[in-house]
């Protein structure tokens, strides 16, 4: 099976923070959101997919460097809620 294969960028201390392979790049980001959370400012973190992995054949295959926008994960388990407003019932008119 193919995975990309993703890198953290620490762009204040200047050096890679962790290289993981991921399916997809929602995956990536969401792997990375406990790290994330602890991170302030992540503005400082750039995330990036370098290449690809086989698990079958063990190759890793460069990839043009692309960058990853933290925002491609769109936290699909936060539903929004349902509306429970009823239809206005009709007035009573007053004798």
């Amino acid at each position: 099976m193919k995975f990309n294969l993703y890198a953290v960028r620490d762009n204040v201390a200047d050096d890679t923070l962790t290289i993981f392979t991921s399916k997809t790049d929602g995956m990536a980001v969401r792997e990375n959101l406990p790290t994330l959370s602890r991170m302030r400012p992540t503005k400082d973190l750039d995330l990036y997919q370098i290449g690809e992995f086989d698990s079958e054949t063990m190759k890793i295959t460069e990839t043009p460097k692309r960058a990853v926008s933290w925002d491609s994960y769109k936290f699909p388990e936060i539903k929004t809620p349902m509306k429970t407003e009823r239809p206005e019932e009709p007035k009573k008119e007053s004798k």
